[in-house]
């Protein structure tokens, strides 16, 4: 477990009625703090970034640079093509892997 030092980000939080005691019940169940519980949560909420948005955002600057969109439209047109140019990039090197 990783030691807290002076230099920690601190942050108060009020939590709803009951959750205190769900955080509790959960750092027992996971033998960790609650603190640490709570980082986890914190944690594991943002998705990870996977290798298809990364063609994709790769793709999407050439698509940009190659169509000059203008509008909110030819925006979104632009990223539904940096996802099929990604899908294609996935398909030719045998799937979504590292």
């Amino acid at each position: 477990m990783a030691k807290t030092t002076n230099a920690s980000d601190k942050f108060v939080v009020r939590l709803p009625d009951g959750m205190r005691d769900e955080i509790r019940a959960a750092s027992l169940a996971n033998n960790r703090t609650m603190n640490a519980e709570i980082v986890a949560r914190i944690a594991n909420s943002a998705p990870e970034k996977t290798l298809r948005d990364e063609f994709a955002s790769q793709a999407l600057i050439g698509v940009v640079a190659a169509n000059n969109p203008k509008s909110y439209t030819e925006f979104q047109l632009a990223a539904i093509d940096a996802y099929s140019i990604a899908d294609a990039m996935l398909r030719a090197r045998g799937g979504d892997r590292d």
